[in-house]
């Protein structure tokens, strides 16, 4: 063998499931463009990580932080129902140390680590107040903190690295109040803010950040709606990944299929054309949303035969005359007729 052909074979691109590839180049999608298809590289795939385990977890530490939808004037301190505020201090405590949890296993969302660290906070201010346990200054200081963490982490995720802006500019633009960066500009470089101000803007910032963060996650009707749309993926690839052995297995899963509408599944099998490298993978899922297009179509054939037989044989079935009941107008023979009257000849002379 020649040794140029042996130094030429790497540099060969993948094409399909071709035996010469290149383990370093990322796999090939089809695109149809005015009726041909080309194939073009298709981006790698980017694993996200996440600290918490799902989202029943999130919507967990979202109830534990948020008893109810919160709001900026009014305080957390000072509630009447004493069980209240201790149930409540209590799952605020226990949301504290789960996002403590997160922040150890890293990729935490600055907005949960921000949301943990007023609310403990918060609570270290309750203890400091009943227990007389913790000076002003530590208090303040505590609030600082917290403060200067979630306007500086937040801001700086947005930040330009090409072209630098000021606080406020990235401020005006995400739509945070500027007082929050005066008070995170006095509180790194100048006196501290008092206790009553500390307190009235980390309850702002918690109300701001359920606004921006908290409240645009999913409630439990849009996660079981994304549950149904995982099953009927999971039943596409499901019949994707099995043999051509079983004569069975088409059946099962048309009938299975039934369960969602059919605009649903075939954007699901589009997904899965599109995003599947394969051949095989390409025509089985085409040949697959054909056979559903026809399946559902002789369908709504067989249900309006069906209606317009119904229809006829109640049409050839002799029509019984209800006898008209004693002592009405139609017993005597003579009744007052209903709507405009329309004369009828006789005959024609």
């Amino acid at each position: 063998v020649d040794n140029r052909q042996i130094q030429f074979f790497p540099l060969l691109p993948k094409l399909g499931n071709s035996f010469f590839s290149n383990k370093s180049l990322p796999p090939l999608r089809r695109v149809r463009s005015g009726g041909h298809q080309t194939l073009v590289r298709r981006p790698m795939v980017r694993y996200v990580f996440n600290s918490w385990r799902g989202r029943e977890e999130m919507r967990l530490v979202r109830r534990q932080f948020y008893d109810t939808e919160p709001s900026s004037s009014a305080p957390i301190k000072g509630e009447r129902d004493s069980d209240e505020k201790r149930r409540r201090r209590n799952q605020q405590q226990r949301a504290v140390a789960r996002v403590s949890m997160w922040m150890a296993r890293q990729h935490c969302s600055h907005m949960v680590e921000s949301t943990a660290l007023l609310t403990a906070a918060i609570l270290s201010d309750d203890d400091a107040t009943e227990n007389n346990g913790w000076s002003t200054y530590a208090v303040r200081a505590t609030y600082a903190a917290a403060f200067s963490r979630f306007v500086t982490g937040l801001l700086d995720g947005h930040q330009d690295k090409q072209r630098k802006q000021s606080m406020y500019a990235i401020a005006k633009k995400i739509g945070l109040p500027a007082t929050f960066v005066e008070v995170r500009h006095q509180s790194t470089h100048e006196q501290l803010p008092s206790l009553a101000k500390l307190r009235s803007m980390a309850n702002k910032a918690l109300a701001w950040i359920w606004d921006y963060f908290w409240k645009n996650l999913a409630d439990d009707d849009s996660s079981r709606a994304h549950q149904q749309a995982d099953l009927c993926r999971e039943a596409i690839l499901k019949f994707l990944r099995g043999g051509d052995d079983d004569p069975g297995r088409r059946p099962r899963t048309m009938k299975e299929l039934k369960k969602w509408p059919v605009d649903r599944v075939l954007r699901t099998i589009t997904d899965l054309q599109d995003t599947l490298p394969g051949n095989q993978v390409y025509l089985k899922c085409l040949k697959l949303s054909k056979e559903v297009m026809v399946a559902r179509a002789d369908e709504a054939e067989a249900g309006g035969s069906a209606g317009s037989k119904a229809a006829e044989e109640n049409a050839d079935a002799p029509v019984e005359e209800q006898e008209p009941e004693e002592g009405s107008e139609r017993a005597a023979g003579w009744f007052l007729c209903e709507g405009p009257w329309k004369p009828k000849p006789i005959g024609v002379v």
